[in-house]
């Protein structure tokens, strides 16, 4: 469930890493990224792409469901990993 890198550009939180979707996002909103092109990265329209219906069920609710459904056979079994990175900020 990991989403991609929209914008390559190495994070100003950490320069170890590429910015993570909120922070291009952040930095686009507020004037930043923007390069000889004149553009605001990253093109893509972020809050329209995390804003779609199978974005936000995808996070928040349909693993629980997805568990719940199986939930009366005594011998289902289900396992989710979460990705164990973190943000200071």
């Amino acid at each position: 469930m990991h989403q991609p890198t929209y914008w390559g550009e190495t994070s100003q939180n950490n320069p170890n890493r590429y910015q993570l979707v909120k922070e291009s996002q952040d930095l686009k909103m507020s004037g930043g990224n923007i390069y000889s092109d004149g553009l605001a990265h990253p093109l893509n329209d972020l809050e329209q792409i995390f804003s779609l219906p199978d974005r936000v069920n995808a996070y928040q609710y349909q693993p629980k469901n997805a568990v719940q459904s199986i939930s009366l056979y005594p011998k289902a079994g289900a396992q989710m990993t979460y990705g164990g990175e973190s943000e200071l900020m």
